[in-house]
């Protein structure tokens, strides 16, 4: 297949195309802004093969033929969430648009969109199901909508679309060894501290997760892209979820981690309230996905690789 990766140096798309890379032999084009920085990266993984091109966005057209096209362009970081504001909408829909535009010259290329589980809005005191109804608070909405209304907007778009082979892959946590180390999540707060030898401060409430990795990522989108067509959604999920208080004591029994209950609120709040951030909505089972590893299996692969 010749696959394209728009976004290619964010997280989630190193992962994979470490994945890809290793495991099929496919043709890679990796559109991305940074051409330089990500080139060194690239090199610096041993992926500078003649199955990889690198390109700058400014290169993606209606010229190339491609078999997939993965759309990973997306804030993850909370506290550049915060920051972006309702600027996400605005990126969001451009980089969509432009794949969209790019189906109807190819309207047989397969496109898969990494959408999120905030495109459920406010409903994670419990986990999301194949029932679940988006809950956003349309008259009272907060800065921490954003993010999840950029999602429901394109995922909805997706939907109208029914003649094009369109799949949104909603990742609600993702953990890998190209984790940004200054961004601000619990996993990255505890591998700072125990890089610094610190002791990390956390809040006394306990909140539930499940962090896919970049093997049972991969895997999943391998299952969607070789459907003949689909036009779907379809949420990530692990063997099982995991919560807060068994991480810490995961980082603590394995990689040293000192850490502090306090009594306060302690983390950065960019999507609203998540107590149960995971989904029990397993539909990605009937397209033939059976994730391998658990949350704290992924966690504990991608510390230990950051902590070498």
């Amino acid at each position: 297949m010749k696959i394209a990766f728009l976004g290619s140096s964010s997280q989630i798309a190193k992962g994979l195309l470490r994945e890809f890379h290793n495991h099929d032999k496919h043709h890679f084009y990796l559109f991305t802004r940074d051409t330089e920085s990500f080139n060194n990266w690239i090199d610096s993984e041993k992926l500078n093969s003649p199955q990889v091109k690198l390109e700058s966005f400014e290169k993606f057209n209606s010229s190339h033929e491609f078999d997939l096209i993965i759309n990973f362009i997306g804030i993850g970081d909370p506290a550049k969430a915060l920051k972006m504001g309702s600027k996400i909408f605005d990126i969001t829909y451009e980089y969509d648009q432009l794949v969209l535009d790019y189906l109807t010259f190819h309207p047989n290329t397969k496109y898969i969109f990494i959408s999120s589980g905030v495109v459920y809005g406010d409903i994670f005191k419990s986990p999301a199901t194949i029932h679940s109804s988006s809950v956003i608070h349309i008259n009272d909405l907060k800065h921490t909508d954003w993010y999840s209304m950029s999602k429901i907007y394109a995922e909805s778009r997706h939907r109208a679309l029914e003649k094009f082979c369109i799949m949104d892959v909603r990742v609600f946590n993702y953990v890998s060894s190209d984790i940004d180390m200054s961004s601000r999540f619990l996993i990255t707060d505890a591998l700072r501290s125990i890089k610094e030898n610190q002791v990390m401060k956390t809040d006394d409430k306990n909140i539930t997760r499940d962090y896919i990795g970049p093997k049972d990522l991969h895997q999943l989108i391998m299952k969607l892209a070789k459907n003949d067509f689909l036009n779907t959604s379809v949420d990530c999920f692990t063997a099982d979820p995991t919560d807060k208080f068994s991480i810490l004591e995961l980082m603590k029994s394995q990689f040293g981690l000192k850490y502090e209950i306090i009594n306060s609120d302690s983390g950065i709040n960019a999507y609203g309230s998540r107590d149960n951030y995971f989904s029990v909505n397993f539909k990605a089972n009937s397209f033939g996905y059976e994730p391998l590893f658990s949350s704290l299996e992924n966690i504990a692969m991608a510390s230990e690789a950051l902590l070498r």
